[in-house]
């Protein structure tokens, strides 16, 4: 038969096996309740901004223009058209256009542009360069890759 005292040391032995046990679980409990916070937080504002945007279509506020990205729970997409409208392979000066170029120190420099209508044209510049519609596109991609920017990793 057990002493008394054998008896008192298992009971708190396994008492602070079974403490143990339930502190693991109240902290996890814990996270988990923390982190169904910050769902619950994350989705009540997805929420606001597809009820902001159905307001301001019925109200007819809404812009005809169509934005070029658009942020859709937390993710950014762009759309089909915007890319179809400012690739490369859309991206053409014409056939009107000429550029003159000489030989300047072993490298070709251009002299002079051609529009091929009646017009005058004028660049005073060190540099010049003519934005194609990818060069804006990523342009604007910089800009929004920055902090504040809307695809700026937090």
């Amino acid at each position: 038969m057990k002493s008394e005292y054998r008896q008192v040391v298992e009971s708190i032995i396994s008492q602070e096996a079974k403490l143990a046990e339930v502190k693991k679980m109240h902290d996890e409990a814990l996270a988990r309740v923390a982190q169904t916070a910050e769902w619950v937080k994350f989705n009540e504002a997805s929420l606001k901004k597809y009820e902001d945007r159905l307001a301001e279509i019925e109200s007819g506020s809404a812009s005809d223009q169509p934005k070029p990205f658009i942020v859709i729970d937390g993710v950014t997409y762009i759309s089909e058209a915007e890319v179809e409208r400012a690739s490369i392979a859309s991206a053409k000066l014409g056939d009107d256009w000429k550029v003159k170029t000489v030989l300047l120190n072993g490298k070709y420099v251009a002299t002079g542009i051609g529009l091929g209508v009646d017009s005058q044209f004028l660049a005073s510049a060190d540099k010049f360069a003519l934005k194609t519609p990818s060069d804006l596109i990523r342009d604007v991609l910089r800009a929004e890759l920055r902090p504040g920017g809307i695809l700026h990793l937090r």
